[in-house]
């Protein structure tokens, strides 16, 4: 479900992660970038969606974990 949501996003959009908005840019082509991809070297990479939903429901599973650790 999160990859076909994705999908339809087109090739840049932002996410809601807790309190963050996270920039996402890219193609299935050429792959995803999480941050602004013109800044490659403090941007991260995945080249498929899948990789990219994995990386935001484990980041949004560390986030919310970190709520009751303050």
């Amino acid at each position: 479900m999160v990859h076909t949501q994705l999908a339809k996003l087109g090739p840049a959009f932002s996410v809601r992660v807790g309190d963050e908005s996270i920039a996402i840019q890219g193609t299935t082509e050429y792959g995803w970038y999480v941050g602004r991809a013109e800044l490659e070297a403090s941007s991260y990479h995945y080249a498929t969606l899948d990789e990219l939903a994995f990386v935001l429901i484990n980041l949004s599973l560390a986030l919310g974990s970190d709520v009751g650790s303050a």
